[in-house]
């Protein structure tokens, strides 16, 4: 009613002193009465309307409506500073001159009343926690004036606090709000509806065009019928995302099917899994007469074959001018529909002119969790020497039985280009194996029947430095190799180059034991390009073997820069490495490739 008059007044005062003014401009806005708030607080609240003096309308009838909408603005601006009944006694449009030509001020009347601060806040329906436990996490406090946003943030927090617990569709809502006028405080009453906890009924998957749902549903790991759980729903979520056969995985809905069950629906949008990964690197030349040599891999990925979760690969290396090395892999997920995998591998690979290995195995990976997996492995190697009678001794003919254990711990938000996480792995083989030939190198002091352990670890950190474009990573790598018997060249591991010691050729040591870390410092300059600075420092041993009975020791040290891209073909990457001590004209320059399609 009040603001009906205050309207009805000010077309009165208009009707009688303004005749069919050409322009209707409020000039200015003076207050009267206000004593708690200045006069600048109250015109920073008007703008936010928004309205700029002076303030240009183009009839009578919206000057009036922005008034009354300045009032509104006025009152809340009040009650937000604890002057719940502050109200507007009246309003004014008064011409600057004669005609109005030139515009009018506007004088509001204003009574802001006393000021009343939170006196207490009481929770009744709570059973999960206590009242107190509840009102002790909330920000609005008690002797303060009441901050509405405040309040509803604090209620927010309640609602997702009990969502985390299986309670999502808790209700917390004002019961009511008293005003005391003897002691000037304000009481607020907060009725809390737990509802009952959710079971989830159902899962829908959307946007999964090729991919089966079968394959997200079981890589969630969330029973139906089991209590919902916020926690583990955003760790599903990650276990799908982590899978790599989706650009995106939306953060899980939820819709009500009952007072007690819900349904999630898990949005995806696939991605390409198909991928070619290619690198070629030129050795320059050792002395003048050297020509140099061109080396490299190609990796052939097949992830998420037909939308079964299914992967293959395939892996030829060419390390140097003689040497060569191809593999073959396929692995089958979840197998009996546990969170099991098996992997099966074929490799063969040509060593020079020395000899020919044949290495065919299985690996099993129990899925632990979404970060832990734990492994174990089967395999059958075969070393066939080349066998010409005025040949030295390389490597026996022989045939190894392998068996092994490990496990890894993965927290990258990224396998391309990390930002932050971890990757840990650890492993341990044993061979038992067993000798045929050639003959005359089998004497009688050579056992036919050898054991050979490998152990391995590999670690690799990432961390964001100065922001999350800056990002430091670390690569710990470890391998020792160890026998009851003498060790031949077959046994030993090969080391340098592209993916170890960077700045040296392929495959440039031949050893029994290594240790190296690999230091990178990234400029991040999108998702997955970035440029880098790197340095790789390794200690390397190799124990006496037989053909060759010194031992040597190498503590290797090189350094470069690289950059990595993303372009229309994929992912380029290019790196140049120096050995400490070698001259520039010495370096080794890397392509690479990363290609879905």
């Amino acid at each position: 009613m009040r603001q009906r008059l205050i309207v009805c007044c000010l077309l009165l005062l208009l009707s009688a002193s303004v005749q069919a003014s050409p322009r209707w401009t409020i000039t200015g806005i003076s207050y009267r009465g206000n004593i708690a708030l200045d006069s600048v607080g109250l015109n920073s609240a008007v703008q936010s309307i928004p309205i700029q003096l002076p303030q240009q309308f183009g009839s009578q009838g919206e000057m009036l409506l922005s008034v009354q909408r300045i009032e509104e603005v006025l009152i809340r601006r009040y009650t937000s500073s604890g002057y719940y009944k502050a109200h507007i006694d009246s309003a004014r449009i008064l011409p600057l001159a004669a005609d109005s030509a030139t515009g009018f001020s506007l004088v509001i009347y204003l009574h802001e009343g006393a000021k009343y601060l939170l006196g207490g806040i009481t929770l009744t329906g709570a059973t999960q926690f206590t009242s107190e436990e509840i009102l002790h996490h909330f920000q609005t406090r008690p002797q303060e004036v009441l901050d509405e946003k405040l309040l509803q943030s604090d209620i927010d927090e309640v609602l997702k606090r009990y969502e985390l617990i299986g309670y999502p569709f808790a209700k917390l809502s004002l019961e009511s709000l008293l005003l005391n006028d003897q002691n000037g405080e304000i009481a607020v009453d907060l009725r809390l509806d737990e509802g009952k906890r959710a079971r989830i009924g159902r899962i829908v998957t959307l946007g999964n065009a090729n991919t089966a749902s079968e394959v997200i549903t079981r890589e969630l790991r969330i029973p139906i019928g089991s209590y919902y759980d916020a926690n583990e729903i955003e760790r599903a979520r990650s276990r799908v995302e982590r899978l790599g056969f989706f650009e995106s995985v939306q953060e899980p809905e939820l819709y009500l099917i009952d007072d007690s069950t819900v349904a999630i629906v898990v949005r995806v949008k696939e991605a390409n899994t198909t991928t070619i990964d290619g690198v070629i690197g030129y050795n320059p030349g050792t002395s003048a007469t050297d020509a140099g040599y061109i080396n490299g891999f190609v990796d052939l990925a097949f992830r998420n074959i037909s939308g079964t979760g299914r992967n293959g690969s395939l892996n030829y290396d060419h390390e140097t001018q003689s040497s060569q090395q191809l593999e073959v892999r396929y692995l089958e997920p979840w197998l009996f529909h546990l969170p099991l995998n098996i992997s099966l591998s074929f490799l063969e690979r040509q060593q020079d002119s020395t000899y020919v290995r044949t290495d065919i195995g299985a690996e099993f990976v129990f899925l632990f969790s979404e970060d832990i997996s734990i492994n174990a492995t089967i395999g059958l190697d075969r070393v066939i020497p080349t066998d010409l009678p005025d040949q030295p001794f390389i490597a026996y003919d022989s045939r190894t039985l392998l068996t092994g254990l490990g496990g890894t711990f993965d927290t990258r938000d990224n396998t391309i280009a990390p930002v932050h996480g971890i990757f840990a792995a650890l492993g341990a083989t044993y061979g038992a194996k067993t000798l045929f030939g050639p003959a005359r190198f089998l004497t009688s002091s050579v056992g036919t029947n050898v054991g050979i352990t490998n152990v391995l670890v590999d670690a690799s950190f990432y961390f964001p430095t100065i922001s999350d474009r800056f990002i430091a990573a670390i690569g710990i790598h470890s391998h020792d190799v160890t026998s009851n018997d003498s060790l031949d060249a077959s046994d030993l591991v090969r080391l340098g180059g592209i993916r170890s010691l960077r700045g040296y050729r392929e495959a440039n040591f031949l050893i029994s034991r290594y240790a190296y870390v690999n230091l990178e410092y990234r400029a991040m300059t999108g998702r997955s390009s970035f440029l880098f600075v790197f340095s790789d420092l390794g200690y390397l041993f190799r124990d006496a073997i037989r053909g060759d009975a010194t031992e040597q020791t190498l503590y290797p040290v090189s350094y470069g820069i690289g950059a990595q891209v993303e372009s229309p073909l994929g992912i380029l990457s290019v790196s140049v490495g120096l050995a400490k001590g070698e001259p520039l004209d010495q370096a080794k320059l890397h392509f690479g490739l990363i290609k879905q399609f």
